[in-house]
């Protein structure tokens, strides 16, 4: 058996070039009105404030996380300070720095006296006449 070849027989009605149905605007004219028309549309509203919305929901979380962070870290610092000034007082030792201050404050006394002293004797010999002298 043989087959027989297929035939396509093409009518002059279809052969007609593709003419638009809105009477020849061109591709570019439509496109731009599907393009207004899409962006005047309320889905695009509804669309934008949900992103932005969404935008500040995440800037102030994020916002909120940097903030929690900074705090965060302040505490640790602090209690860092709080240990290593009770470790400094656990550490020191008193009776040195009492003996040490003890012993400043003595010399400091000393001085003032000595200098009282001598004010003491110097008005002395000022209010003696030359009578008292000889």
């Amino acid at each position: 058996m043989e087959q027989e070849p297929i035939k396509i027989v093409i009518k002059e009605d279809e052969a007609a070039p593709f003419v638009p149905e809105n009477g020849g605007r061109d591709v570019k004219g439509r496109v731009g009105e599907a393009a207004k028309k899409a962006w005047r549309s309320e889905a695009r509203k509804k669309v934008t404030r949900g992103v932005r919305k969404g935008a500040a929901a995440v800037a102030a979380k994020g916002g909120q996380a940097a903030q929690a962070a900074v705090v965060q870290r302040a505490e640790d610092q602090a209690r860092q300070r709080v240990e290593r000034a009770k470790t400094r007082i656990r550490e020191t030792d008193w009776k040195a720095e009492a003996k040490t201050g003890t012993g400043r404050g003595l010399r400091w006394l000393s001085q003032k006296l000595a200098r009282l002293a001598e004010r003491v004797n110097q008005s002395q010999i000022e209010e003696k006449t030359p009578e008292d002298l000889t």
